[in-house]
């Protein structure tokens, strides 16, 4: 399917994988603190979070990849696609875990997996591969390049949104602390 959302954090919140999903940041601020020394996004935990309308995202199979610093390990979400209450995928710090999962109104499978602590990068990637009639459908979760988890069962995948927020549950809610660098939605 190829890349349809890159946000390097470069100085802006530009997309450059040709789809033209820029974001628009709200609080979030530019830093120097960031995996490839190009700029990452600080969140404070209160209000900040960027949101963006992604067109070209699979509900058949599709990756999110993105580099997170937390500041610390409270409940705070770092990715949201929500297309409504019950359809959607999550990605936040609960405690000192990792926990991705994707939401269906009638199913939701999710995967949790520890993490070291506050104050160090770490890479990120859920991924989902299936058609949504079968067993064969998947949802695993990367932390640093191993797999940590993974699950299968019918009809996982959701109706994916065109409205996305990084740093955040949603407009101001659960908002995360810490750096977001180099997401990437394929």
């Amino acid at each position: 399917n190829g890349v349809v959302l890159f946000m390097p954090f470069d100085g802006s919140t530009n997309d450059y994988s040709g789809f033209s999903n820029d974001g628009t940041a709200s609080g979030a601020t530019f830093t120097d603190d960031s995996v490839m020394g190009l700029g990452a996004m600080s969140f404070d935990g209160s209000d900040d979070y960027i949101s963006t309308s992604i067109t070209g995202m699979s509900t058949t199979a599709g990756t999110v990849s993105l580099w997170i610093k937390p500041d610390s390990t409270d409940n705070m979400w770092f990715f949201t696609n929500k297309a409504n209450i019950n359809e959607n995928i999550n990605m936040r710090i609960n405690g000192a875990n990792v926990d991705v999962w994707m939401e269906r109104s009638d199913v939701a499978y999710n995967l949790i997996t520890p993490i070291e602590g506050a104050g160090r990068w770490y890479h990120v990637v859920f991924t989902w591969e299936g058609d949504g009639a079968g067993s064969d459908d998947e949802i695993a979760l990367y932390i640093d390049g191993v797999l940590k988890g993974s699950a299968s069962n019918g009809n996982v995948f959701v109706s994916l949104s065109d409205t996305t927020y990084i740093g955040s549950a949603n407009v101001g809610t659960v908002n995360y602390d810490g750096k977001i660098d180099e997401v990437k939605i394929y």
